[in-house]
């Protein structure tokens, strides 16, 4: 068994408890079901209390007495839902709406959408680890949003979906992305006519005509914008008199310690001149600016010394390094720029000029990234900066160099960053900019803690080399948007990314050039220093994926997919840096949750239903008005795009089908038995929610009935029409209304048998007086609801008389108890084989089945030896037997019989162990202090003893061996029934108590603990019985209480042989209990208390 399985049962045990578990209660109940102790040891673990203390379900306290108790942590597999979904989905052609409603439109609401929640309980742990952020771009009529609100939607057709919904057809681009996970396909997908017709209408030609004009529109009323043609590092232009200057870096007063913010202190900002009422910009414009053109020679050596001259980006320093080898030395090379650093490394090469040529190459390609002349661009104006720089830094939530905002910006806004630029945002009270070695660092700074941005966050900002920004989820007028799921672990957790915006077109098309760049430059790119939080791209099965490092360990890093949503654990080989150019395009990946399903958001972290929803493309509406606060989980409804089903409904339904099944399993169960057929066959219902849930669904659905009887549903019952159909009935003996089916119908067709689908029992009534209400006309939940009743069967050793009255007898009715499965019979019903286990007040598990074994075996010895008795002799009985011969093994096996007293006479005994009256053992107490001393060296010589060396053909029945019990003591063991190497039928000679071991808990006993005689005797008590049938656990527990573990005395009324173990003798005796003021006579006490009767 593997350790989730045991840690189920141990789980499994600890819920069923009324009363705290301690680690040795919780180790013997396990024993009690298992036959063996929680095999920690072989699960790796030194103890219990450690393996107990792996498991994250469980926790370990310490009660006022300094035991360790075990407590469970309950995961309620809740059919709860319900709730939300009770007459939703109702019949149709039905002329009062009381028990009737629509089926699910395409704007779908939950019943509980009013209720109130406390917003905690829908951030998921998940998402707040992985540090995820995300922002939401949507229209508030009455509320001044901070993000624009796109005027129309660019999904417009399938060709703009990316590549994994796209049909695949021959007219497929030929650079679209191989990247597996973005080529599912759908088949017959199309989206305009599941879709709003004007929603579709949009053109992407449209849309951009529209941007267009919109652009025109903003700039007619702004200040002139200059055309530079060089990069704004190589000019000073002064704004307010547009002269031209040298080309020469001003000095920016910036704090040369680390660390330390260049920003005045919050008394000298000026929030009314920082707030973009006025431009310092000139209208003047200034002459156009020439700039010699860098050409390349294909000589990296000669084209770097040009570039950094042109650029004027400081002193080139070369070193080459010697790496001895076995055979030749080989060279490393090493470039230095300014603050700039290029190696070679791990690349060797034969000769110097070869590692330089190389570094030279690298660094050309990275510097002419980073520094190269960009386009005639549009010189930025300061109100332009404050306003766009402080909403990009909202994306980056781990800060940005400077060096990439500066090309960020350029790119998406086709702007020139002055020089100046950084003295410009510095004086928003929104950017903190902060200076690390040689380099500058931005970091948004929210309104709410703008009185620190003077103060340092971080002596040392850990930031990768460049930053991906956040996700926007772009919602239209109507607050909707089209997506597909990338990742699904819970109703509260579902990853998606959008599809036919201009946005995940572009990602699409970056993508492509991202899995040929890195194919083509694999050596060059790996990641050398791994930091969390650090942006990277991964190769995984051969695909090329953007992730962001979570946790870093020695081999291994633990990334989020931040274009998907779910995580993977890779080997550190597999990260490569990510290229500037592929980390524009923002993440894509954002998480909403199913607005609605509040209450089964915990009890779905654990279903397996929801993977259908995988990769479909969906409608999202937002399910608020408003979004409370950024990187909130977004509440939304969810429409499927091909077949218009709305998938917050279809997860109702199927969590509900998957948690209110009832369903017991291989491990133990906590269940009610409800009914107990004439045949035998036990129905249980399994304890929990789903049936509490449809008892008060049924509650419900009664009161309703009682006030206003649907009698419009009624209708004549047919056997043609009532096949498969379930119907509402009243049950005669409570008055109550339960959910049953018509099983049989007499031949004239004038009674009908009924069947209790939740309770397992039936009866017949008339056809005439039925009053059976379809459900399918008044709750369609409840009429689909899983049927609680589950046919079971009591494993039992013999078949039983009468076998109902045992039954009901001995088991608990509409109780919780244990049940355990142990097998199915052999036949086409496949009928589970059941143990059921009831816990006493005082704790501890009590198997019935062997209660009812016992009982009906002592009932046949008593019907075929009424009044025998067997002579008896006093001489004490040869030890010398032969197994083959003996009927049964003599559970003192090859020990002698300690000395037994003579009829009538006086035996002053201790009783270590007891069942019931007419079971429990006896040890003689003149020989106890023997039996003691014995046990103190059988604990000294096998303390140190881990290994067994038997083989099982060398277990034979009737011999003596060592093991361990549970209490951690060693004791003196015969072995009864070899059945297999994993269960060996054992008793402990000396104490009374009977086991299963496995072969290796059984050593062989040294000679030296052969001599004393084996102390454990059968006995019952004399001129007693039952007050019933037979004892009861009631009448067992009581028992066991008086006599357990204690010194009594005894009258020997007689010695017979065990009717069932001839080989063994079996002591009648009166016992009397001498420790108090008074004598008690223990067979009159029994019968004062009603538990015994005179024989």
């Amino acid at each position: 068994m593997d350790k989730d399985s045991v840690i189920k049962y141990v789980r499994g045990l600890i819920i069923s408890s009324a009363i705290p578990l301690t680690i040795k209660n919780l180790d013997r109940d396990y024993r009690t079901l298992e036959g063996e102790r929680i095999p920690y040891a072989k699960l790796g673990y030194r103890s219990l209390e450690e393996f107990l203390k792996s498991a994250p379900t469980l926790n370990l306290t310490q009660n006022s007495n300094g035991e360790i108790v075990v407590q469970a942590q309950r995961i309620e597999a809740s059919a709860h839902i319900v709730d939300m979904v009770k007459k939703q989905k109702p019949p149709k052609k039905l002329k009062r709406a009381r028990f009737l409603k629509a089926p699910p439109p395409r704007t779908w609401r939950a019943n509980n959408s009013q209720k109130y929640y406390d917003k905690k309980q829908f951030t998921s742990p998940r998402v707040a680890r992985v540090a995820h952020n995300q922002f939401v771009d949507y229209k508030q009529p009455k509320i001044a949003s901070k993000v624009v609100v796109p005027d129309h939607s660019s999904f417009s057709h399938s060709k703009n979906l990316p590549p994994r919904l796209q049909k695949q057809t021959s007219q497929n681009p030929p650079n679209s992305s191989q990247n597996s996970r973005l080529q599912v396909t759908y088949d017959d997908i199309d989206v305009f006519t599941k879709s709003n017709t004007a929603f579709a209408a949009n053109t992407l030609r449209e849309i951009r005509k529209a941007s267009l004009e919109e652009e025109e529109v903003n700039n007619s009323g702004s200040s002139r914008r200059r055309m530079i043609t060089q990069k704004m590092s190589e000019i000073n232009l002064e704004r307010d008199s547009g002269k031209l200057i040298t080309p020469k870096m001003p000095e920016i007063n910036l704090e040369r310690d680390i660390g330390r913010i260049i920003t005045p202190k919050i008394s000298e900002v000026n929030f009314e001149r920082d707030s973009g009422n006025s431009s310092p910009v000139s209208d003047v414009t200034p002459p156009p600016v020439s700039v010699p053109e860098f050409a390349l020679t294909n000589n990296p050596k000669v084209d770097l010394t040009n570039f950094v001259e042109l650029y004027k980006l400081g002193k080139i320093e070369v070193s080459t390094k010697s790496v001895s080898t076995k055979r030749l030395n080989m060279y490393t090379c090493k470039i230095t720029i300014g603050s700039h650093k290029f190696n070679s490394y791990p690349e060797e090469f034969p000769t110097r000029e070869a590692a330089e040529l190389y570094c030279y190459k690298q660094a050309l390609e990275e510097m002419t990234a980073r520094y190269g002349k960009s386009k005639s661009l549009f010189l930025a104006n300061d109100n332009d900066i404050l306003k766009r720089i402080p909403d990009m830094l909202k994306k980056h939530n781990s800060g940005i160099w400077e060096w990439q905002l500066q090309l960020d910006y350029s790119q998406r806004y086709n702007e020139q960053l002055p020089e100046d630029w950084l003295k410009i945002v510095d004086r928003s009270p929104f950017i903190h900019v902060q200076k690390i070695v040689n380099n500058y660092t931005l970091k948004y700074c929210r309104p709410e803690d703008v009185f620190q941005k003077g103060i340092v966050f971080m002596k040392s900002m850990t930031i990768s080399d460049v930053s991906v920004p956040a996700n926007t989820v772009r919602l239209d007028d109507n607050h909707k948007t089209y997506a597909e799921i990338t990742y699904i672990p819970s109703a509260n957790e579902i990853w998606c990314r959008q599809i036919g915006t201009e946005e995940t077109e572009a990602h699409s098309q970056m993508i492509s050039s991202m899995e040929e760049y890195y194919e083509n430059n694999l050596e060059n790119l790996h990641a050398v220093n791994i930091n969390p939080k650090g942006y990277y791209v991964a190769n995984f099965n051969n695909n090329w994926f953007r992730v962001r490092a979570i946790e870093v360990n020695e081999t291994n890093v633990k990334c989020f997919y931040i274009d998907f949503g779910d995580e993977v654990t890779l080997l550190k080989e597999q990260l490569y840096q990510l290229k500037r150019e592929f980390a524009f395009c923002e993440a894509q990946a954002f998480v909403c949750r199913l607005a609605g399903l509040e209450d089964i958001y915990e009890v779905s972290q654990d279903s397996q239903t929801l993977e259908e929803f995988l990769y479909r493309a969906v409608e999202i509406e937002l399910a608020e008005e408003t979004i409370e606060a950024e990187n909130q989980i977004i509440p939304v409804y969810m429409y499927d795009v091909e077949v218009g089903s709305c998938i917050n409904f279809d997860v109702m339904m199927l969590l509900d089908q998957e948690y209110a099944t009832p369903i017991i399993g291989d491990s133990i169960t906590e269940i009610c038995v409800s009914h107990i057929a004439e045949n035998g066959d036990i129905y249980i219902q399994v304890s929990g929610h789903g049936h509490q849930r449809l008892l008060q669904l049924l509650a419900d659905l009664e009161s309703q009935i009682v006030n206003d009887p649907p009698t419009h549903t009624l209708q004549r019952i047919t056997k043609a029409d009532s096949q498969s159909k379930i119907y509402l009935g009243k049950y005669h003996a409570d008055g109550h209304w339960y959910r049953v089916k018509i099983l049989d119908w007499s031949p004239d067709e004038n009674f009908i048998q009924i069947y209790y689908v939740d309770f397992g029992n039936t009866e017949v009534i008339k056809v005439k007086e039925a009053v059976l209400y379809p459900l399918d006309k008044l709750n369609d939940v409840i009429n689909n609801y899983p049927h609680q009743a589950v046919r079971t069967r009591i494993l039992l050793d013999s078949p039983l008389e009468n076998i109902k009255s045992v039954l009901t007898t001995s088991i608990p009715m509409n109780e919780p108890i244990i049940a355990k499965v142990t097998g199915y019979t052999q036949d086409d019903d496949k009928i589970p084989l059941v143990e059921f286990f009831s816990r006493p007040p005082k704790g501890g598990l009590f198997c019935i089945n062997k209660s009812i074994n016992m009982a009906n075996d002592i009932k046949k010895v008593e019907n075929t030896t009424i009044n025998k008795k067997v002579q008896f002799s006093v001489e004490k009985p040869s030890v010398k037997f032969s197994v083959e011969k003996s009927k049964n093994v003599p559970s003192g096996g090859q020990l002698a019989c300690p000395p037994l007293p003579e009829k009538n006479a006086y035996f002053e005994i201790h009783i270590p162990f007891a069942v019931n009256p007419y079971n429990f053992f006896v040890q003689p107490l003149e020989s106890l202090s023997k039996l003691n001393k014995m046990m103190e060296q059988l604990q000294e010589t096998y303390k140190d003893v881990t290994y067994s060396p038997l083989t099982l053909d060398k277990i034979e029945p009737g011999n003596i061996y060592a093991s361990r019990f549970d209490d951690g003591n060693w004791y003196r063991t015969t072995v009864i029934k070899v059945i297999h190497d994993g269960s060996i039928s054992v008793f402990y000679c000396d104490f009374g108590y009977y086991s299963n071991l496995t072969l290796q808990q059984l050593l062989p006993l040294n000679v030296e603990f052969l001599n004393l005689p084996y102390q454990a005797l059968k006995a019952k008590m004399a001129g007693i019985r039952p007050s019933h049938i037979n004892w009861t656990v009631e009448n067992c527990d009581k028992f066991k209480e008086i006599v357990e573990r204690k010194n009594l005395y005894s009258l020997v009324m007689n010695i017979e042989k065990d009717q069932l173990y001839d080989s063994d003798l079996v002591l009648e005796l009166m016992l009397i209990d001498t420790s108090g003021e008074d004598d008690i006579n223990i067979d009159e006490y029994l019968i004062n208390q009603g538990i015994a009767v005179k024989a």
